[in-house]
């Protein structure tokens, strides 16, 4: 193929990689899935092994059941599945070049990319590059960017390794640690060259610590060199010489190659085998793997290396470690003799026939493909090496990566078996269970008619209390008192100006209630007056007890009930307290200064006053709604109170069965010797109603309408917005520029202001009228209201008892929770758990779910894998 259509061909085959990533992914998943449902399960046998009536046998067929075993093999095949989708992510083919020292491998790769020694640098018989450098073709102006340690990966990857060979005790852990660290002079034996390495780290220390940043840095190409190659032997013995590779962890170029047609195509130079470093071996392999897909393995046919060595054989194993799921080596791994115009002919015969010797068994290139090309001709590496090698790459690419998907299949298919089969044990193991188990006693109906008559008898009298607060007509006192809080606040903030010269809103004060600014108290110890109302002495009680009627309130004969039996409704007061007053010069006067002045200007511009009005009355009525909103921390108690009584009820007559649900209070503080432990905090009433309503979904036996009971009652809401506020609406009706005539009915304006000074402050008196007739009538309506909450948690346990109790299915359920919980709902009534329990029955839904987990297993990757081309 020519140049252009290996380029086309290579796209083709990165598109196919990306639409196989997306069911890689979809593979990850569904094992993350997989783990997921083992966790349940292994959660399932160990609470069922804590079971205080658990026997021994129960213990013995659960010990070990494999669960973890199988966890770490889904860690491993995930991990591979990972890889894989890295590998099929990248935008390039990455081809690896490696080789020994002294065997042209910069060239080589100088020649491929157009750079120069500056940015690969080459030497003569010693090790060069330090640092693995990834090369990819760019349309764009060239650049290179340094991925630089930091003093933990510097540490984990340049000098921990040293300490392991040398068989020092102990590791430095920082970098002044690594900086005094006492490494001995000499070492006996061949590990000399090793300590001579860490000790020279150690030296130039002070030339690499200020990189030792993490992160990324662009550097200019020309000194490319000095962060990638070791000193040159003439620096090193001109003393310590630096060393700021140690510092980079790669090194990533970006440059216009200058063969045509290679734009999807990267390099990766690899630091050469063969070398001293610690650990340099394993790192090579770690750099190859999943992350190229060939490598260039170079020769060079001079005097000493014109045949295939040891040391070439070590590299190949190390090369074939680095094969990861490929199958064949010789698919993942090439050669190539670099010749030069100057090598002797013999020497490269040589060289060629014990390749063809050693690696093909004679047999051209049966095993491995060999090319030949002069390194350091560009123009020969474009023609004998790279040409060839992509149009190898075509070839090979789809082989590699079925092998890669058909190795995941196999290991995954094997996996999700050896799954199953340890599900299939455990089913048979708790079946074996289940069958020794102890029948249930014969008393257990008897048992179960006793608990579902003491919660019926414990719901009514809870639902007599609220009935009998709801007939008398009971004023709740903190009711009252939260109306009357709010009011206090909305009165503050009127009389400020229309909060145009109040203060912020204070910090909630105790219980949640927000402290008011401080306002006068009332003659006679009553409530506190804000400024500018006019003082009320105290008003005696309505003869039999009822509310005081405030001064100016027109006293009502009482209104008999309604006809359906529900308490009276109090008549509405009409009066109105009083508007403040004040001169110039007070704070009522300085407050209506205030808010004159805020809205005088854009009057004057408009010459009318009314949308000022209009917003005004909008502003007011949201402020009336959000602070009388603040009951609701009133009612969310009430609620609470009720939740707690009725949890309180379900805990003291269900034995343990909600023994374990958390509390979430502070634990208490240790007891004196002489003093009886303080009672561990009681979990919050939602918590155990949300964990009842768990336990009878999740039973051996489901009980659904008990848990749907349950969850009516966890639904349960009472507040202002809902409740309150539609029946006190009306009572903001006068807040609007126009409103209906009584006697016309039609629309009229309520008030007409001129555009000057006076005008407004005139709108401002009316204005802050009709604020203060709104807050007080809203007042009144809340209070003639008073027993609504009781009205509303009255019918919720009423309707809680009717289902949980005396509905169609009440009976029945009650027997299933009896037989899935009978050792935690009479403990110690019952020997051992009962083949119905529901330990037993979390052990089955969890190898269920397993199973079924395992089951919903998409195709496999192999499907997807594009063919091998010809």
């Amino acid at each position: 193929m020519s140049r252009s259509q290996v380029a086309r061909r290579i796209e083709e085959l990165l598109l196919a990689r990306r639409a196989l990533r997306a069911e890689v992914l979809s593979q990850i998943t569904w094992w993350g899935e997989v783990n997921t449902r083992l966790t349940e399960l292994e959660q399932a046998v160990l609470a069922l092994r804590r079971h205080e009536d658990a026997s021994a046998e129960i213990l013995a067929q659960t010990e070990d059941l494999g669960v973890q075993d199988l966890q770490v093999r889904i860690a491993g095949l995930s991990e591979q599945y990972q890889h894989t989708s890295a590998r099929f992510a990248r935008t390039t083919v990455t081809l690896g070049v490696s080789g020994q020292a002294r065997v042209g491998k910069s060239t080589v790769l100088r020649s491929i990319s157009g750079l120069g020694a500056e940015q690969i640098p080459s030497g003569s018989g010693v090790p060069v590059t330090a640092v693995r450098s990834r090369i990819q073709h760019t349309e764009g102006p060239a650049r290179a960017v340094l991925e630089l340690h930091d003093p933990a990966s510097f540490l984990e990857q340049s000098v921990w390794p040293y300490h392991t060979l040398l068989g020092l005790h102990g590791r430095p852990g920082t970098l002044d640690e690594f900086a005094d660290w006492p490494y001995p002079d000499t070492v006996e034996d061949i590990r000399g060259p090793v300590l001579e390495r860490v000790r020279a780290a150690q030296r130039a220390l002070p030339s690499y610590r200020a990189d030792l940043v993490g992160g990324v840095r662009e550097v200019p190409l020309d000194q490319v060199r000095r962060h990638v190659a070791y000193p040159t032997q003439a620096e090193v013995d001109t003393g310590d010489a630096p060393r700021p590779y140690l510092a980079v962890k790669e090194v990533r170029i970006s440059c216009p190659f200058p063969h045509g047609d290679v734009g999807q195509l990267a390099l990766v130079d690899l630091p050469g085998l063969g070398e001293i470093a610690a650990d340099a071996e394993r790192h090579h392999v770690a750099g190859l793997r999943h992350e190229v897909d060939l490598v260039l393995l170079v020769k060079r046919p001079v005097e000493g290396m014109a045949f295939y060595s040891a040391a070439d054989d070590r590299a190949l194993a190390l090369l074939d470690m680095a094969r990861g799921l490929v199958r064949r080596t010789g698919d993942f791994v090439c050669f190539l003799v670099n010749r030069g115009a100057g090598d002797a002919p013999r020497l490269i015969e040589d060289l060629r026939g014990n390749l063809r010797s050693e690696l093909n068994a004679g047999r051209g290139d049966s095993r491995f493909t060999v090319l030949e090309a002069d390194g350091a001709d560009p123009d020969a590496v474009g023609r004998d090496l790279l040409q060839p090698l992509l149009d190898l790459l075509v070839r090979r690419l789809p082989a590699m990566d079925r092998d890669i998907v058909a190795e995941l299949d196999r290991r995954s298919g094997e996996l999700a078996a050896a799954v199953l089969e340890r599900v299939e044990r455990i089913t048979g193991a708790v079946h074996r269970l289940r069958g020794m188990s102890a029948a249930p006693a014969e008393d257990l109906g008897d048992m179960t008619r006793q608990l579902q008559e003491s919660l019926a008898a414990d719901l009514a009298a809870l639902r007599g209390r609220l009935r009998a607060e709801v007939m008398a007509e009971q004023e709740d006192k903190d009711f009252v008192a939260a109306v009357e809080s709010a009011y206090d606040q909305l009165r503050a903030w009127i009389v400020h100006g229309l909060g145009t010269g109040a203060p912020p809103d204070p910090a909630p004060g105790p219980a949640g209630k927000s402290a008011a600014a401080p306002v006068p108290a009332r003659e006679g110890g009553t409530r506190p007056v804000p400024a500018g109302e006019n003082a009320t002495p105290p008003v005696p009680a309505r003869e039999g007890g009822t509310r005081p009627v405030p001064a100016g309130e027109n006293a009502t004969p009482p209104i008999p009930a309604r006809e359906d039996g529900t308490p009276p409704v109090p008549a509405r007061e009409s009066a109105v307290p009083p508007l403040p007053t004040g001169n110039s010069g007070d704070p009522v006067g300085a407050h209506r200064g205030a808010w004159v002045d805020a809205h005088l200007g854009r009057v004057l511009v408009k010459q009318d006053a009314s949308q000022v009005a209009v917003d005004e009355f909008n502003r007011i009525r949201v402020e009336i709604g959000r602070r009388f909103s603040t009951i609701d921390l009133y009612f969310q108690e009430r609620v609470v109170r009720l939740l707690g009584a009725i949890a309180t009820t379900l805990r003291e007559r269900t034995g343990n069965l909600l023994g374990d649900v958390p509390g979430t209070g502070p634990a208490p503080a240790p007891a004196a010797p002489e003093t009886t432990p303080a009672p561990a905090p009681a979990p919050p009433p939602a918590a155990v109603l949300r964990a009842f309503a768990d336990l009878l979904l999740t039973g051996s036996e489901p009980c659904p309408e008990l848990a749907a009971a349950v969850g009516e009652l966890l639904d349960l809401r009472l507040d202002y917005r809902t409740q309150l506020h539609p029946r006190i609406r009306p009572q903001l009706d006068d807040l609007s520029l126009t409103v209906r005539d009584p006697l016309t009915g039609g629309m009229r304006t309520q008030i007409t202001v001129e555009a000057s000074a006076d005008g407004v402050a005139e709108l401002y008196g009316f204005v802050q009228q009709r604020a203060e007739q709104a807050a007080h009538t809203t007042r009144q309506a809340l209070l003639g209201d008073a027993v609504l909450p009781a009205q509303v948690l009255f019918a919720a346990v009423e309707q809680f008892e009717d289902a949980l109790i005396r509905s169609g299915s009440s009976d029945r359920e009650f027997a299933r929770l009896a037989r899935s919980y009978r050792n935690e709902l009479w403990p110690g009534r019952y020997s051992g758990l009962g083949s119905g329990h529901a330990r037993f029955a979390a052990v089955s839904r969890a190898c269920d779910a397993v199973r079924q987990t395992v089951r919903q297993a998409t195709g496999p990757l192999s499907a997807e894998a594009p063919e091998e081309q010809p």
